[in-house]
């Protein structure tokens, strides 16, 4: 037990050193994007890769880590089970500036045997640095963002953009997605937020069956209300589904609410998508990412591989 407090220890210590890079903002939203040590070795996650000049969050090296997995398994089964998150491997620290008295971070946690959901995806960094820019944007976003609104963020995966929002404006998250592993690992990630958890919801939603909605947490049906803003990203990719996504959005979307969706253009699906949301009576409009304020502390070094996004506001009632 003492190797795995002084392991814990070092790990605080190593992202301690990471966030107060000179080079970052004094006052930071910080997601630590950490995996377990067991699948870190399990899908050979480049240990080797860092360098002196790619401050990346790396507290283990495989031998270590090995450590870990054979103290989990022989002696601590309760740790092992509950995934603790001080015995993780940091693959990212994703630091977005904040306009607030101190800084924060969140923990967000990847597992990557959930296909294709377990993992942050370029487009949930990207989305969550754009709400960090632009919350308080009245143009984007016309009633103002904090502890009374309600956001809903539709296929959440690891919930990235949705924790971060609710963190910088203290508004009520509903991370929402179809996936059993996606679900549970959002449940286990927001126990890792305590401090966040009464202002986060669970939900499993189906968007052909939103009459279906079930509240993970408590375990009971959630009649789905109107919000006041919705998000997700790459949540189009077939027909059918994106059909159902934009009958989704017509059923959520309060009456002055706003939706902003991150995709891929190239992927297949999207006339069927604006064909529907024509149906539904929605309108959209194609808005410009600009630059994005945040450092992606990534294996690599590399912020983003440069796959391409476009950005889209749906909305109601406001003026374009």
């Amino acid at each position: 037990q003492h190797v795995l407090i002084q392991i814990e220890q070092e790990w605080l210590c190593l992202c301690q050193n990471v966030l107060s890079n000179p080079f970052e903002p004094k006052k930071s939203i910080s997601a630590i994007i950490i995996q377990s040590p067991q699948e870190a070795l399990k899908i050979l996650t480049p240990w080797a890769s860092s360098s002196p000049e790619t401050p990346v969050a790396r507290p283990f090296s495989p031998r270590t880590a090995h450590r870990i997995d054979s103290h989990q398994n022989q002696k601590n089964h309760e740790i092992s089970q509950t995934h603790s998150p001080l015995l993780g491997y940091t693959r990212t620290i994703f630091c977005l500036p904040w306009e607030s008295s101190s800084s924060q971070h969140l923990l967000i946690h990847e597992d990557h045997q959930i296909v294709p959901h377990g993992g942050v995806w370029e487009g949930a960094l990207l989305l969550a640095a754009w709400l960090n820019k632009n919350h308080t944007n009245s143009e984007y976003f016309p009633s103002k963002i904090d502890n009374n609104s309600r956001v809903l963020e539709l296929g959440a995966g690891c919930g990235l953009p949705g924790l971060v929002l609710s963190s910088i404006t203290g508004c009520e998250i509903h991370l929402s997605d179809k996936s059993t592993g996606a679900l549970n690992n959002l449940i286990f990630t927001r126990s890792l937020n305590e401090e966040r958890a009464h202002r986060t919801r669970i939900v499993c939603l189906d968007w052909k069956e939103p009459e279906n909605a079930l509240e993970m947490i408590e375990k009971k049906p959630l009649v789905l209300k109107k919000f006041d803003v919705l998000i997700g990203c790459e949540l189009v990719y077939e027909k059918e589904t994106a059909e159902s996504l934009a009958r989704m959005l017509d059923r959520a979307l309060g009456e002055n609410g706003v939706a902003y969706l991150l995709q891929n253009p190239r992927r297949s699906g999207l006339d069927s998508f604006f064909k529907e949301l024509g149906c539904c009576g929605l309108i959209w409009r194609e808005i410009d990412l600009g630059l994005v304020a945040g450092r992606d502390y990534c294996i690599d070094g590399t912020p983003f591989d440069g796959e391409e996004f476009i950005l889209w506001r749906i909305f109601r009632n406001f003026k374009s």
